[in-house]
């Protein structure tokens, strides 16, 4: 379904990595669940996108921080988001939502003048691109603040990205366009159920996010960062593999209101 707001793009010039270097901080938030292979894959793609030379690794390297929802409740990719967020904020000058399942071939990670999206090529799903907001997006700390983060009220496959647009353009704010190429990692259909029927939350999604669409009221205001609640069960650092290596953390939270 497309999205019937008038977003306004930028279409940014591909740069090399030793380009993107500026020394401001940089968090990826990996929302996870139950997706051991694929995050093993990205966390390696990771350490060879900004360990090689031609990245630089004498400059500041990434903090990678992954978050995981506990329990067996619907998947709340956006809720998941805001908390990674709500724990960096202060460590980092920007952040980068990332699926699990996107792995980079050839991105730019640098700092974001607007809230931006890093994947333009590589989702195994048609899209309108002029609408697309998911897979991997990028935001200053002062950007994403302004927009109250993500819905935390998505639970479920899909729409939290189309609401996170939506609140983008009604802010006032333009958006980047990034040529970055990504592997999209094969899975089972997620707003599906075994029987290939929609699941649904997924119908329930969809409905919120177009009464929002429809609607006029800034519904942001009151649905997002500063109504997160959230509970950290368990911290670990991921052990390094070399003296030069990422900062990987992994958080277990509970997100269930």
């Amino acid at each position: 379904m497309s999205v019937q707001v008038s977003p306004q793009w930028i279409a940014m010039p591909h740069r090399p990595p030793s380009a993107r270097r500026d020394g401001r901080r940089l968090c990826i938030i990996v929302p996870y669940r139950d997706r051991a292979e694929h995050l093993k894959v990205l966390l390696t793609a990771f350490e060879s996108c900004f360990l090689r030379a031609e990245a630089g690794i004498d400059q500041q390297l990434p903090r990678i921080f992954i978050v995981e929802q506990s329990g067996s409740g619907p998947f709340n990719r956006g809720k998941l988001c805001n908390v990674g967020f709500d724990l960096n904020r202060r460590l980092c000058d920007y952040v980068c939502f990332h699926d699990v399942d996107f792995v980079p071939a050839d991105a730019d990670y640098s700092f974001p003048l607007l809230p931006a999206r890093v994947c333009s090529e590589g989702s195994r799903h048609r899209e309108d691109l002029r609408f697309a907001f998911g897979g991997v997006v990028a935001f200053s700390v002062a950007d994403f603040e302004r927009v109250n983060g993500y819905s935390n009220q998505y639970s479920g496959w899909g729409y939290e990205d189309s609401d996170l647009l939506l609140r983008v353009v009604r802010t006032g704010m333009r958006l980047e366009s990034r040529p970055g190429r990504f592997l999209s990692l094969p899975h089972a259909p997620t707003e599906r159920d075994p029987d290939g029927l929609v699941r649904p939350e997924t119908r329930r999604n969809q409905q919120r996010f177009l009464q929002r669409l429809t609607g006029s009221e800034p519904f942001w205001d009151d649905d997002g960062l500063r109504s997160l609640v959230y509970t950290v069960e368990r911290r670990q650092r991921r052990a390094r593999n070399g003296s030069v290596s990422l900062d990987v953390q992994h958080v277990v939270v509970r997100i269930d209101d």
